[in-house]
Parts: C-alpha cells; structure tokens; sequence
C-alpha cells in the first residue's frame, strides 16, 4: 500500500518536529563548546559521543519511523510518528542530563 496524502502530512508535521529536535541539538552543542572552550576544558571521547547522539539521534529516528511507515495503516502510522517524537525527546532528555555532570562531557 502506498502511502497517501495523509500519510505524507504526518511525514511532513512529525519530520518538523524531529528537525526542530536537531535544531535544538545544534544550539546545545555549540553552547556547551563554548562554556567549554571559555572554562579551558576539552571534551572527552565520551564527551563527543554525548554531542553526537544529541545531533545525530533525531535524524536517525526519523529514518527508522521514515521506514517502518511505508506499508501501514494511516493510523499505526501515528502511533509510530509519536513513539519516534517521544523517543528522540527521552534522548535528548538523557543528554541534558549527561550535561549536567560536567566531568562526564569535558576533562576537568
């Protein structure tokens, strides 16, 4: 079954709302490279980690929801549109929270 117009405005309303995760993910990031770069602290590798997942997590689940709605229903696509929102808000809940202990993110 291909996907309808339906289909494509969730597509579309939900791809936004992850774009607005990655949007959000870039600010954190060059924030917290400048508080670090301003303090003399260099991120560690699992510092980048942090930064990355915050960047790259919301783009790989609108893949992964992207790919999983193809061929259902338009609503099994909802229910999936909304697991893929609340997962990337759950992960990046986790990075802020990575953040906030900041010998996990730069070598103090």
């Amino acid at each position: 079954m291909k996907r309808g117009v339906g289909g494509w405005i969730l597509v579309v309303v939900f791809g936004l709302l992850l774009a607005h995760d990655v949007w959000e993910g870039i600010g954190n990031v060059s924030g917290m490279l400048q508080i670090g770069l301003q303090l003399g602290l260099q991120p560690q590798p699992v510092g980048w980690l942090v930064l990355g997942t915050d960047l790259f997590a919301p783009v790989a689940i609108f893949i992964v929801a992207l790919l999983a709605t193809r061929k259902t229903s338009f609503w099994q696509s909802v229910i999936i549109w909304i697991l893929a929102v609340l997962i990337s808000a759950v992960v990046g809940a986790n990075v802020v929270l990575a953040w906030s202990n900041i010998d996990v993110v730069f070598a103090v």
